[in-house]
């Protein structure tokens, strides 16, 4: 007999689920301007496999441009794939998620899945996640996060760092001075100091995330731990926006002068 149920098993990409404990999925996405190339590798999953074969599963990928209200599936039979959109459909990054997802209805015997969990058979509706990637952006985190602005009001040498609360987004505008905005490509320094001064807002946005509806949360939470970074969400004061900024943009220290022979 197989089990209605509200949660369906899924292999998780970044690890917070363990409900198919002998397998390993990853994935890859390639993307270029108004087009991606996605890539799904699934290893020790048949159960999983023989859906595919029998096209009751499809690899996907999920569209999404906040901004423009953008969103939408596409399903394919190969592992590897090509997607396209209109680029002046969108508006700022896009974000892509890829995963597996069932076409029809499915019964998926317990025997792969976690004996802790799973004991009989597990009906799964149509349209149901069975294997979910990481979240993609077509920017780099860094470059998503920061909008700069020439304010010809500031002093020189200075700079004004603030959320967008407007925006729907997690985004930060950073206002310039004169002198630094016409030195802001040639200089890192100006970039990650900016980006630190991002960072420390990050703790009060977090409760926030879910009505921003930003794909960039995620994102930053997952980078941030694989960095090697943990904090405690209700002691912002543990959030460190130094180390959270260069883990996002590393310094580049100069390369050592040689000492002059005598």
């Amino acid at each position: 007999m197989s089990v209605p149920t509200a949660r369906i098993p899924l292999i998780d990409e970044v690890g917070s689920r363990m409900d198919w404990p002998g397998a390993v999925y990853r994935t890859e996405i390639q993307i270029g301007t108004g087009s991606a190339v996605v890539t799904n590798i699934l290893e020790g999953a048949e159960e999983l496999n023989s859906l595919i074969a029998a096209g009751t599963a499809k690899w996907a990928v999920e569209f999404r441009c906040p901004r423009s209200l953008t969103g939408w599936t596409h399903t394919s039979s190969d592992s590897t794939f090509s997607v396209s959109w209109e680029s002046t459909s969108v508006v700022s990054r896009v974000f892509l998620r890829p995963g597996l997802v069932t076409i029809g209805g499915v019964t998926l015997p317990p025997n792969e899945l976690h004996e802790d969990i799973w004991t009989e058979p597990v009906q799964i509706p149509a349209g149901s996640w069975l294997a979910q990637g990481r979240m993609y952006a077509s920017e780099s985190l860094s470059s998503s996060l920061l909008r700069w602005i020439r304010d010809e009001q500031l002093p020189a040498g200075q700079m004004r760092v603030s959320p967008d609360t407007g925006s729907g987004e997690i985004v930060f505008l950073v206002h310039l001075a004169n002198d630094l905005f016409n030195r802001l490509m040639p200089s890192r320094d100006v970039q990650i100091a900016a980006l630190i001064a991002a960072c420390s807002h990050l703790p009060r946005l977090w409760g926030d995330a879910e009505d921003l509806n930003d794909g960039l949360y995620g994102l930053l939470r997952e980078r941030f731990r694989q960095g090697g970074m943990e904090w405690e969400d209700d002691e912002p004061e543990t959030f460190d926006p130094a180390r959270a900024a260069t883990i996002l943009e590393q310094f580049e220290a100069p390369p050592e002068e040689e000492e002059d022979e005598e």
